[in-house]
């Protein structure tokens, strides 16, 4: 998602999955042998995660920009975390 208010520019990145396992414990997985696992329904629960990066930047004077961003993992596929960037840059032409 990307948009402008005033004279700020924003974007929005968003993610949220619902995670029941992995490829090679399904009963079509294949192990790196080419034999196949046994089928491992209800071993792995229900695992929800949530990702978010958001940024949002404006040009103070010509090539001069100012900007900070952000972003969080929530849920239990990784570790809760967030991160913060705050942003200079100068662009020559």
């Amino acid at each position: 998602m990307e948009g402008n208010f005033f004279d700020w520019s924003f974007t929005g990145k968003f993610s949220y999955s619902i995670n029941y396992g992995v490829y090679r414990t399904s009963s079509t997985g294949k192990i790196f042998d080419g034999g196949i696992n046994p089928s491992t329904d209800n071993i792995f629960p229900k695992t929800k995660q949530l990702s978010v990066f958001l940024e949002t930047q404006k040009e103070l004077q010509k090539g001069i920009y100012v900007g900070v961003q952000g972003g969080f993992d929530i849920g239990d596929l990784f570790d809760n975390s967030f991160g913060i960037l705050l942003m200079v840059s100068k662009l020559f032409n």
